[in-house]
């Protein structure tokens, strides 16, 4: 594995502060090649001779959750954000589809750079919660709750009924805020179509629902 693709594992996981130390380079005789890489051709063998190394790895796993308006802010979206929110949806497998068109309805959270993202498109009485992503290197430090009960606020004070959502990986994340399963027919078709979404998420994204 390159020390590139290890390092991004460790970010994938969680950690931070990640120091990758080379404590060893190897490089390999052609008696030693023949004995301990035998399965593999000489041209392969010779490839690998000083591209194997012992490393020393020091990396960091954040617990403690960090404060809204004290660790980071959350803000509307401004234009000046889109290429870091265009990242953060990339990173995250999302559609940036309909975000530049419903920038007001987008909120960001800020630490220094722009580490989180979620949108809230308005439709009747009911909203669409959408493109909620997380800095690979903040996740799972309470940045998505607070985003998350940030829309639920102003849908809330807005009056609205109903909040929906469409989401491949989220499920279990949602559920402890009372969102239960419906089919997707369910979902207002006003609310659907304003978000542009009927035709980006698969037919296999669960549809959620929560009663405001």
């Amino acid at each position: 594995m390159l020390e590139e693709e290890y390092r991004e594992k460790l970010i994938s996981a969680g950690f931070t502060n990640i120091e990758i130390v080379r404590t060893r380079t190897y490089e390999f005789s052609q008696e030693q090649a023949d004995v301990l890489l035998s399965e593999l051709s000489e041209p392969e063998r010779k490839s690998l001779s000083g591209s194997l190394v012992s490393a020393f790895i020091r990396a960091k796993k954040p617990t403690d959750k960090l404060v809204v308006d004290t660790d980071y802010t959350i803000r509307t979206a401004r234009e000046s954000d889109l290429s870091a929110i265009d990242k953060l949806l990339s990173d995250s497998g999302l559609t940036n589809v309909g975000v530049r068109e419903n920038l007001s309805n987008f909120l960001v959270a800020e630490c220094e750079d722009i580490v989180g993202v979620i949108g809230i498109e308005f439709a009747g009485h009911g909203v669409m919660l959408r493109s909620m992503a997380i800095s690979q290197e903040l996740r799972k430090r309470g940045i998505g709750a607070a985003l998350f009960n940030r829309c639920l606020e102003i849908a809330r004070a807005a009056g609205s009924k109903d909040a929906y959502l469409l989401t491949n990986t989220a499920e279990k994340f949602v559920v402890r805020w009372g969102f239960h399963k419906i089919q997707r027919s369910e979902i207002p078709n006003e609310l659907i179509q304003s978000s542009m979404l009927n035709n980006f998420c698969p037919t296999s994204s669960s549809c959620m629902k929560l009663e405001l």
